[in-house]
């Protein structure tokens, strides 16, 4: 008996072992029947870019992630050496997060930059679903951004739960308060 015959069941099980990262790298493209089972059947999609090659990075945001059918879950975007440049790169594949209406995890460690933070952070309003929210961010360099907006943003987020912030700028050394009030007050 070889892989590609085993029962959908069985894939499915194996397939719950993998980030959709690792999954799309190692079956995707395979055959027809592989590519049916992971685009339109499995049902959640979590995405970890972590010490991924660009160029593996580029074939899943232009290939495979425009192909699936069920959300995507969670997102998880590491700025390391490997791929310098990713977050930046990420949002020139996804303008928006308007097709991520699903979304529930969304974690970015080592935010380059201020405008790259910044620029996440106007964009999080789309994420309607989202539960859970992990920003770090260190700003080290004279630059500026709005923390009372992140703060503002992220309190507004109407089923956000669990919230870990990181950001460390030598401009910033309190914590802001929101200055609007949450949709979802019973949390956060």
């Amino acid at each position: 008996m070889n892989f590609e015959s085993l029962p959908n069941e069985v894939l499915f099980f194996l397939f719950g072992y993998f980030h959709s990262t690792d999954l799309l790298l190692a079956f995707g493209r395979l055959n027809t029947r592989l590519n049916t089972l992971i685009y339109k059947q499995h049902l959640f999609h979590w995405f970890k870019f972590s010490s991924i090659k660009k160029n593996e990075f580029d074939q899943i945001c232009q290939y495979h992630i425009p192909r699936l059918t069920n959300p995507i879950y969670g997102l998880h975007i590491d700025e390391d050496d490997l791929t310098p440049g990713k977050m930046d790169l990420f949002f020139t594949y996804f303008p928006s997060f308007e097709q991520f209406t699903k979304l529930q995890f969304l974690t970015l460690s080592h935010v380059p930059s201020s405008e790259t933070l910044t620029k996440i952070i106007q964009k999080l309003p789309y994420l309607l679903n989202l539960t859970h929210l992990t920003i770090d961010c260190s700003i080290f360099r004279k630059s500026s951004f709005d923390l009372q907006l992140i703060i503002d943003t992220i309190w507004n987020l109407p089923k956000l739960h669990h919230c870990s912030l990181h950001i460390y700028s030598s401009k910033y050394s309190n914590l802001c308060m929101p200055t609007k009030i949450s949709s979802n007050s019973s949390v956060i």
